[in-house]
């Protein structure tokens, strides 16, 4: 079992996919957040351009796909989570089968 603190509450998670699905939901919900990771991310497109990145604890991915879109050579994503299933189908959903791979 995991405790999970966030925002001040306390929650109880028996497993690691339970963890991620509560997280995960809440990190996409964050309209702010998620457009602000967009901006940096294609306002420094010379960061990405051409390089390998790595994303431990990847979630849905959607910060690998921002990398991919400023141009990322490999994309690569580390998930442990049941979200990892789900992956090649989001990835392949937008557009970037090609240049970004999924562990």
């Amino acid at each position: 079992m995991f405790v999970l603190f966030w925002l001040g509450f306390v929650f109880r998670v028996n497993t690691v996919n339970e963890y991620a699905s509560f997280v995960l939901k809440e990190m996409l919900k964050d309209v702010v957040r998620t457009k602000t990771y967009l901006n940096i991310i294609c306002k420094n497109k010379f960061l990405f351009k051409e390089k390998i990145v790595l994303d431990v604890g990847a979630g849905t991915g959607i910060l690998s796909l921002f990398c991919a879109k400023a141009g990322a050579k490999h994309v690569y994503d580390i998930e442990c989570s049941q979200m990892a299933d789900m992956a090649p189908e989001i990835v392949k959903g937008n557009g970037f089968s090609n240049g970004t791979y999924h562990l």
